[in-house]
């Protein structure tokens, strides 16, 4: 049974959390197995019985100490503390008795104390501190098209949103003489036919375009793209600026829908996963490494991923150590060598 590393995170040199679980989907199932250096065996683990897609944290609202915060597909927001206190995104999710067709999570931020999250649907929430979940954003309403969207960001006290990803397809309907053809295929048992007739009547009209959304006012508006590839990965930067990094090498900076600056990469057409910001330095992830900017936006470094690693996922950077997020595996860099951590096997058996 292959597991995957679904999504990780970092606060401190010596303390990062990932969330282990099955690739199918019909076993929900997510170990959240966290790292510690100064715990004895090194690693603790929550057992969590949904798909966990994305880590943060933030300051306890119990004893003000750091803690993990992780989101599943559904909604389900766990506080890695106690007796894991869970919330429930209200609307959110597929399965969920109170899922509004939305469809699933995919990634939660912490601003300030403040808690966002996003899905599919266009789905935008905001989790004030105390607690409390309201939507912010929706498929259809205030400035927001029926976007896939992977990753949120907030700025300013949570004055300033972000959001990417990307558009649905949008397929051709069949006229209903089409459709009568379909069918008749199906019922005359000749589903080679009725595969064809479907895939040629029901062809794509708009393939998924990258988008970039900002919340201004109240109001979602529209960051104009240089390219239509899928954005993965937004970051608020110390410069007040949403930095959206995507596919085709693009990354673009943005403070308002209209005054965004393409600091795509030069003749690359590799995909951008992840940007972070750490004393004076920008890190951008992407297939073939990371590279490192200075504070003047020039290259100083270029980094391979770690050996026998090679689906990137995220990183975080905390001072001077890089923690490394593949789906199949965990690393930390400090100075110039890179560290696997291998995962304790007596742990990982619980989820296989």
């Amino acid at each position: 049974m292959k597991l995957r590393i679904h999504a990780g995170h970092a606060f401190a040199k010596d303390r990062c959390a990932i969330a282990v679980g099955k690739l199918e989907d019909d076993d929900p199932q997510t170990l959240l197995m966290m790292y510690d250096e100064e715990m004895e065996g090194n690693w603790g683990y929550a057992e969590l019985p949904r798909i966990i897609f994305s880590v943060t944290s933030m300051n306890s609202e119990i004893d003000g100490y750091r803690t993990y915060v992780a989101l599943s597909d559904e909604g389900d927001v766990y506080f890695l503390e106690g007796d894991i206190p869970v919330e429930k995104i209200p609307g959110a999710g597929v399965r969920s008795e109170d899922a509004k067709d939305l469809g699933p999570m995919n990634d939660i931020y912490e601003h300030e104390g403040q808690l966002f999250a996003c899905g599919l649907g266009s789905q935008v929430y905001r989790r004030r501190k105390g607690g409390g979940w309201e939507r912010i954003g929706e498929r259809g309403k205030n400035g927001l098209n029926n976007s896939y969207l992977a990753a949120v960001a907030a700025t300013d006290g949570g004055a300033l949103v972000a959001a990417v990803g990307h558009s649905h397809v949008v397929h051709r309907l069949p006229t209903p003489d089409e459709k009568r053809q379909i069918d008749a295929a199906g019922v005359a048992g000749d589903m080679a036919r009725r595969s064809s007739l479907r895939a040629e009547y029901g062809r794509v009209i708009s393939p998924p375009i990258g988008q970039f959304f900002l919340l201004e006012g109240g109001v979602w508006s529209s960051v104009d793209l240089p390219t239509n590839g899928h954005m993965n990965h937004v970051e608020a930067g110390p410069d007040r600026r949403f930095w959206c990094a995507g596919d085709g090498a693009t990354l673009i900076a943005a403070a308002s829908s209209n005054s965004p600056e393409d600091l795509s990469l030069p003749d690359s057409a590799e995909r951008l996963y992840a940007t972070r910001f750490s004393g004076g330095r920008r890190y951008l992830l992407g297939d073939l490494g990371i590279k490192v900017f200075d504070s003047a936006g020039l290259l100083t470094e270029e980094i391979p991923l770690p050996p026998g690693l090679s689906t990137p996922n995220s990183i975080d950077i905390v001072e001077d150590t890089i923690w490394y997020f593949d789906y199949q595996g965990l690393a930390r860099r400090r100075g110039t060598t890179w560290e696997r951590l291998n995962l304790p096997q007596d742990i990982l058996d619980i989820v296989r």
